[in-house]
């Protein structure tokens, strides 16, 4: 099983890539007989469950979620794509701002002062079921969601000034990562792996990006100058995994339904679903 997680992941980098490109034919090679692990993977467009590699290869281009007061206060919306269809999701007559989408876009964080001080809420991506999660008498704000979809980060002006807190997705185990008092730790974002978070401080007399360690540890200055250096965003790069231990990726074919081979065994990679678009795919790869 290790070793058929192995070759989903590596398939999964090859479609995006290849299909990307129009080099997908180029993948489609003679028929060996030999060893053959044959995989058909029958791909969908449903909705996956939450997971790290949600945010790292996203789908097709969805809604797009965004803040708007042309209804006289700030609230959430969403559009297509190409700009019909706004809907005001909020539709509260409090402040609603700085929405976030959640990786496997099912869900909405943002901020909110409809509780008379800033809070940090969640909704589905239909605007129902809008729940305060920090539920805190301090400024919570600028929630964005960790790549695995599992925890929130964002701010909180304390006594002291603002912190980086990161908080379950559900609104438990809320915790200060920064833990710098009598400063400013602002903007914060992850790292497209969830590993590490960047965020901007002032504790050096002037504002500077910093990065830190996902549990806070590691609080390193990355840009150290006299200037104003704000509102850090990492930029997510897709490279093709590892070739997978054990075996040799021989063709990924979605034209045609063909099994061949000695000792051939056919296993279905739901991981694989909403990646590539619709179609079937057979994958043959050959074990060492």
């Amino acid at each position: 099983m290790d070793e058929l997680l192995q070759i989903s992941r590596y398939i999964r980098h090859l479609v995006n890539y290849e299909e990307k490109r129009g080099l997908i034919e180029k993948l489609k090679a003679s028929l060996v007989v030999s060893i053959l692990l044959v995989s058909i993977v029958v791909v969908t467009n449903t909705n996956m469950d939450n997971s790290a590699w949600a945010s790292t290869f996203p789908g097709t281009n969805g809604k797009i979620a965004f803040e708007s007061d042309r209804d006289g206060n700030h609230e959430i919306f969403v559009m297509d794509a190409d700009g019909t269809d706004p809907i005001n999701l909020t539709n509260d007559p409090g402040a609603d701002r700085n929405p976030s989408w959640s990786p496997d876009g099912t869900m909405i964080v943002f901020e909110s002062n409809r509780d008379g001080d800033r809070e940090i809420y969640v909704m589905n991506a239909d605007g129902s079921d809008q729940t305060n999660l920090t539920n805190d008498p301090a400024r919570d704000e600028l929630p964005n969601w960790s790549p695995d979809g599992t925890m929130i980060l964002f701010q909180r002006n304390t006594e002291g000034g603002f912190e980086v807190f990161v908080m379950d997705a559900d609104g438990s185990d809320q915790t200060n990562l920064s833990n710098f008092p009598n400063a400013n730790d602002e903007d914060p974002a992850w790292s497209p792996d969830g590993t590490k978070i960047t965020f901007a401080s002032d504790r050096d007399g002037d504002y500077e990006i910093f990065v830190m360690d996902a549990d806070g540890s590691g609080q390193t200055s990355l840009s150290d100058n006299t200037s104003l250096d704000v509102r850090p965003n990492w930029q997510p790069l897709q490279k093709p995994s590892p070739r997978p231990v054990g075996g040799e990726l021989l063709s990924i074919d979605n034209t045609a339904l063909i099994l061949a081979g000695i000792h051939s065994t056919i296993w279905m990679l739901p991981t694989l679903a909403g990646i590539a678009g619709a179609g079937i795919y057979l994958v043959k790869y050959r074990k060492n």
